[in-house]
């Protein structure tokens, strides 16, 4: 990166932060003055969070497919990187209004990114809770790792506090709450089993969930799965023998 690019970046993110805090705030926001989010967002390794959750994020093909086949960044990466900025800091310091305000943006966009990767050939679309809740955990993430690397280290209790506030972001774009996802799962889990028994059961009333809701729910847990150590080399490497097996047996001479 030319220094002209770096000082490119570094202006347009400091006017983005300077036009996002709302002057006369109505309110605190999800987050307010006293919440671990504040202290964290305004950490001296802030922007060591903010590149590190952007290389994190790139690493799923489907939300990088979204963001280079709908989105000019190769051309002006500035213009992602302070709108990003912008809604980073409209939610976490923004009063209600303000914060739903920059969500409901963010969503509208997200209704007209969808396609097929042209790497993997698998469709993607950017309300897909599984991808949404990727892009939220690397954020989440790289604000914990940084702050214990290189800024104000949190004790345990307050590294906690900070992901559980930080559930709001995750559903104002869109994540469906964890509560929602077992309920789904347990209802999809109950209407197949067969009649006899989820009379046993006591399930013989229970409405069966759509397959797409029950799709994304379990989408979203798949996402979690593997964010859980090692999981994710582990699925790459049985991936690698399925696709071997596949392969044609080489011919006998």
């Amino acid at each position: 990166m030319t220094a002209g690019v770096s000082i490119s970046l570094f202006q347009r993110a400091a006017a983005a932060f300077a036009a996002s805090v709302p002057a006369d705030p109505a309110d605190d926001g999800f987050f307010g003055p006293r919440s671990v989010t504040w202290r964290v967002a305004a950490d001296l390794s802030a922007p060591v969070a903010g590149l590190r959750s952007l290389l994190l994020q790139a690493l799923h093909p489907l939300a990088m497919a979204g963001v280079d086949q709908h989105s000019d960044w190769r051309a002006d990466p500035g213009a992602r990187f302070a709108s990003t900025a912008a809604y980073v800091v409209a939610t976490t310091y923004g009063d209600t209004a303000t914060a739903r305000a920059a969500a409901a943006r963010v969503r509208k966009i997200h209704d007209t990114v969808h396609g097929t990767d042209t790497v993997t050939g698998l469709p993607y679309d950017a309300n897909d809770p599984a991808l949404l809740l990727w892009v939220h955990a690397a954020l989440v993430d790289s604000g914990l790792a940084a702050c214990r690397l290189y800024g104000a280290p949190l004790s345990p209790a307050e590294a906690d506090r900070y992901v559980a506030e930080m559930t709001a972001a995750a559903e104002l774009i869109g994540v469906p709450e964890l509560a929602d996802v077992w309920e789904v799962l347990a209802a999809a889990s109950a209407v197949s089993r067969p009649g006899w028994a989820r009379e046993l059961h006591g399930f013989g009333d229970v409405v069966p969930p759509e397959r797409e809701p029950v799709r994304q729910v379990l989408g979203v847990l798949d996402a979690v799965y593997l964010g859980e150590p090692g999981v994710l080399e582990a699925r790459q490497r049985l991936t690698l023998r399925m696709r071997a097996s596949e392969a044609p047996a080489p011919e006998s001479r």
